[in-house]
Formats: C-alpha cells, structure tokens, sequence
C-alpha cells in the first residue's frame, strides 16, 4: 500500500515538473521570437506555389525556443533560426526565399493528417537519418527518379524549394538532387514541373 501511495506520488509530481518544463518554454519562447511579415519579394515567391488564403494562416517568426536546432513550423507557425540559416539576413535572396517555399510547404503538408503527424514525420526521418549516417541532413536527399511515393516530407520540401532555386538563382547554388550533377537546367526544369504538380496532387 505505501509503494503504491510513493508511486502515484512520484507520477504526480512528474506531471507538475513537466507542465512547469512546458510552461517555462512557452513563455520563453514568447520573448525570444521577434515577428515579422512577408515583403513583397517574399510573397510573390510563395504565391508560385501556395493560394494568399494559406499564407494569411501562418505566423511569421524569427529565433524563439521552437527555432533551436533549425528552422522548422509548429502548428500554423514557422519559426527560422537565424544561426543555422545566414541566409536569411538578405529576405532579398534567392536562398533566403527558398528556405521559405521548404518551410510552406510543412504548412501545406499538414493539411493531410494535421500539423503533429507532419510534425512527428519530419523529426522521424531526421532522426533515423542520424542514426544512419550521423547527419540529419540525409533526410533531406533525393533522386530526382525517385517516386513521388517514395518521398518523405522532407524530401518533397526539399525537392519543391530546390525547384524555386532552380528557376531563378543565376548563380551557383546547391541543391539536396543526388542524380542531377550532369543534367543541364534546360532538362532538368521539366522533370521539376512535373514531380512539383505530383507532389502538390497528393495534398489537394
């Protein structure tokens, strides 16, 4: 009887050290995060890809707890890390725009299944590709003869952001594509029309 009384004890003050964890966090979070708006480089960017009434849903953040580590959304809201992604200092780039288009796209995913599946599903296949190759990063690498359904939520991010790079860098840029080194843009763009339009078929 006293074990069990010392065990829902111990449960219970578990559950207050979490939720203070939790709170803590929150309110961290709150004053760490600087908002901002999208300009209209930025806009015109997403809107290639993504209708005004989707991105009217999300809110805009710069660093704040959720951002440590990397970029990443949580729930209608993304949150970029300005230490791991330099590119963002100039909102006027290219890069920095990318980065944006990956980032929507998590939004847009979470329309199949919510924002905690695609949540869990991203962290999932970081996870898995640490454990692997001891990088994250791998989780972002595809073929560009890979199936659509194949893909991981990454992976189709990746891909998608990729294609924006494509289209509009002029200058040398990296992409996560395993199999593109020897393919000129000019043959390349078609196939990205076409896995981009498959990708975004599988949320409508």
């Amino acid at each position: 009887m006293i074990k069990k009384k010392r065990w829902k004890q111990a449960t219970y003050y578990s559950i207050l050290i979490i939720l203070g964890i939790i709170i803590f966090l929150t309110i961290l979070n709150y004053f760490l995060r600087e908002e901002f708006y999208l300009n209209h480089e930025e806009k015109q960017a997403l809107l290639e890809f993504f209708p005004e009434e989707h991105l009217n849903k999300i809110n805009w953040y710069n660093g704040g707890v959720i951002s440590w580590g990397a970029s990443k959304i949580f729930f209608n809201n993304v949150y970029i890390n300005p230490r791991t992604t330099p590119q963002f200092a100039n909102r006027s780039s290219i890069e920095s725009q990318s980065l944006l288009v990956h980032e929507t796209m998590h939004t847009w995913q979470s329309r199949k299944g919510g924002y905690i599946k695609m949540d869990i599903e991203a962290l999932y296949y970081q996870f898995i590709s640490f454990l692997k190759y001891g990088s994250r990063n791998y989780a972002y690498i595809y073929s560009i003869n890979q199936s659509i359904d194949s893909l991981n939520v990454e992976q189709e991010a990746e891909l998608v952001d990729d294609y924006f790079s494509l289209k509009y860098e002029t200058e040398e840029f990296y992409i996560r594509c395993i199999d593109c080194e020897n393919l000129s843009i000019e043959e390349i763009i078609p196939i990205y029309d076409i896995k981009v339009k498959e990708i975004f078929a599988r949320y409508d």
